[in-house]
């Protein structure tokens, strides 16, 4: 099996991703780690990002506002966006249908991993 090297910069970005519950763009971590890191650069932001998507350690999620988001939360699950202050929140894991995957399956011969879902609408805050 391949060694991964983790650098300083690797960890730092994960780490700064796995304690984000905003699901946040490449953008918004750079920003974020740019002092502490200072030869930190916004590509390598991206690459590290993709090679934790490629490594099933990260997901993307993108929910149409022309940027990527991404989670470090790889179980399944659901998202909710507000289209007005572009809050994205998880949906907590016992909300997941999974009935859903067999369903669509079993009436499509699809043979299907997981499926994702986000709800999109006005947050508390927003609506008030």
């Amino acid at each position: 099996m391949k060694q991964i090297r983790f650098s300083k910069q690797r960890k730092a970005i994960y780490e700064a991703l796995k304690n984000s519950d905003s699901h946040p763009t490449a953008e918004l971590l750079y920003q974020q780690l740019k002092e502490e890191y200072p030869e930190l650069s916004l590509g390598t932001v991206y690459r590290n990002l993709h090679f934790f998507v490629n490594e099933n350690q990260a997901v993307r999620i993108d929910v149409g506002d022309q940027v990527e988001h991404y989670d470090a939360v790889v179980m399944p699950h659901y998202h909710l966006y507000c289209q007005s202050c572009n809050a994205l929140i998880d949906v907590h894991e016992e909300d997941y249908n999974y009935d859903l995957e067999k369903r669509v399956a079993k009436k499509t011969g699809y043979d299907i991993d997981s499926h994702s879902t986000i709800f999109y609408g006005l947050c508390h805050k927003c609506k008030n």
